[in-house]
């Protein structure tokens, strides 16, 4: 599993400065000749910023002493995330990031009003959940346990397994008591944080209600459930017809 960031700086005037694409790893910014990604503007610094780029999130961080990086109108002095196109300014120029994640990764996508952040990408190998910082993936929330699920692909099917947590892992309204199996569209909630499974980021589902899961789980049931409600319906028609033709040859 992959990710790549596409960089493109251009100066307020339009002029292109750099286009440059980086892999998984931490590249420098700035002014310095040895920078993965050289801007040469006297406006950015020499070490500007950092960027950090992993199998399903990326993050800048602001390197500089006397300049800050700027995105979506605030100053950012320690760092920002971002998973999908964005624009941050550097002194004088903008700085355009376009990351591209693996296509074949599966994901945990957060729903409102608490997880509209939060993205989990599920990976080959075994993937911790849970609001410890030894987590491989770390949900800083109070409903979250310490260690409160694992993630993994089993041939190329995601699959969740909880941990003893404290509030639960549910998939589509049931609890999780062994390893389950997850297909897109599926309804995963980790304590109070609800997610929706996904294929891709390029189709991200709308939030999911209630009403929506019931609807979903009442969807899963086979032919052998409906069967069954047939069976127990007729059963008692001729129940009661039994005890009206008992009463009657009382009479």
């Amino acid at each position: 599993m992959s990710a790549r960031v596409r960089v493109q700086v251009d100066s307020l005037d339009g002029h292109r400065l750099a286009d440059v694409w980086l892999g998984v790893g931490s590249h420098l910014i700035g002014r310095r000749s040895d920078c993965p990604v050289v801007i040469e503007h006297p406006s950015v610094s020499r070490l500007h910023a950092r960027l950090v780029i992993e199998t399903d999130r990326c993050r800048v961080v602001n390197e500089s002493l006397s300049n800050v990086i700027r995105w979506k109108g605030r100053e950012v002095r320690t760092s920002v995330e971002f998973m999908e196109d964005t624009t941050i300014t550097m002194g004088d120029t903008l700085v355009h990031l376009m990351p591209e994640f693996d296509s074949r990764a599966w994901w945990l996508v957060g729903q409102p009003p608490e997880a509209s952040s939060f993205r989990i990408a599920i990976l080959d190998g075994k993937r911790s959940v849970g609001r410890s910082l030894g987590a491989e993936v770390v949900l800083n929330h109070h409903s979250i346990s310490r260690q409160h699920a694992d993630l993994q692909l089993h041939r190329d099917e995601p699959v969740i397994q909880d941990l003893g947590s404290s509030n639960g892992t549910h998939v589509n309204g049931e609890p999780v008591v062994q390893p389950v199996l997850l297909r897109a569209g599926d309804v995963v909630d980790l304590g109070d944080l609800r997610f929706v499974v996904t294929r891709t980021l390029d189709a991200i589902p709308t939030p999911v209600s209630t009403d929506a899961v019931t609807s979903k789980m009442a969807r899963f049931s086979g032919p052998g459930t409906r069967t069954l409600a047939l069976l127990s319906a007729l059963l008692l028609i001729f129940t009661v017809i039994l005890v009206l033709l008992l009463i009657m040859r009382a009479q």
